[in-house]
């Protein structure tokens, strides 16, 4: 529950309230399941759901960087952790998303599980710091960007996003919203770019929102299946 919005009194340094943060990841969840609802359940043909969940995964995307921006995300084996989450949340998921029948020779592209586990996974290597696993990463993201949903931007997207929250460099912010305009050659269209406003908005208000542990991983396989019953008209 929503008890309390404050300003964030902190102009010159990147911050975001746990809150604050809490509430953009539930503003993604939402506008994503609009976004499937109109797509699997009405063909898209719902004014403006569409458009809408294009902010969606510039969402995700951020508040999953964020995350991983945090002090001591390696020493204290975060990686690790989500990495394993994500890898089982994914598999799960794949059930209902391969019954709703939108991929391609029964696997690709893996859901948005996926893409964040290969994010998490290339920036795992880059917090290594030596050539080794810098190769290593580089390869995972040939790779991966190929059978992944949003594809290499969403990639960029959540990389160059952790440098700009772990640097406050400018360069890895002009490379993180050329690589949200990327998803244009996916979604043909620029409506990422409204997440900025929003993830600046989220910069200069403290809002004081529980925390719901491993929502998002109940969340999205459980709200597949639902859509899927939908279509089949179990429910």
């Amino acid at each position: 529950m929503i008890n309390q919005i404050t300003l964030v009194d902190k102009p010159n340094k990147f911050y975001i309230a746990n809150g604050t943060i809490e509430i953009l990841k539930w503003l993604a969840l939402f506008l994503m399941t609009l976004d499937h609802y109109n797509k699997y359940v009405y063909n898209g043909t719902i004014p403006y759901f569409s458009e809408l969940g294009r902010l969606a995964m510039p969402l995700f995307s951020f508040v999953f960087a964020y995350n991983l921006a945090r002090p001591d995300t390696l020493k204290n084996k975060v990686y690790q952790r989500v990495l394993t989450r994500l890898f089982i949340i994914g598999l799960i998921s794949c059930i209902p998303y391969i019954a709703l029948g939108t991929v391609k020779f029964n696997f690709w592209p893996l859901n948005i599980i996926f893409t964040l586990f290969f994010s998490c996974l290339i920036i795992f290597l880059l917090e290594k710091k030596n050539n080794y696993h810098l190769s290593l990463a580089l390869v995972v993201f040939v790779l991966s960007g190929a059978i992944i949903e949003f594809w290499w931007p969403a990639l960029m997207m959540t990389i160059t996003a952790w440098y700009y929250c772990r640097t406050l460099d400018n360069k890895y912010l002009y490379l993180w919203i050329m690589a949200t305009a990327s998803l244009m050659m996916i979604n043909h269209n620029l409506y990422a770019l409204f997440a900025f406003p929003l993830i600046y908005l989220a910069t200069r208000v403290n809002i004081n929102f529980p925390r719901w542990k491993n929502a998002f991983y109940v969340y999205y396989p459980a709200h597949l299946s639902v859509i899927w019953l939908m279509t089949h008209k179990l429910i």
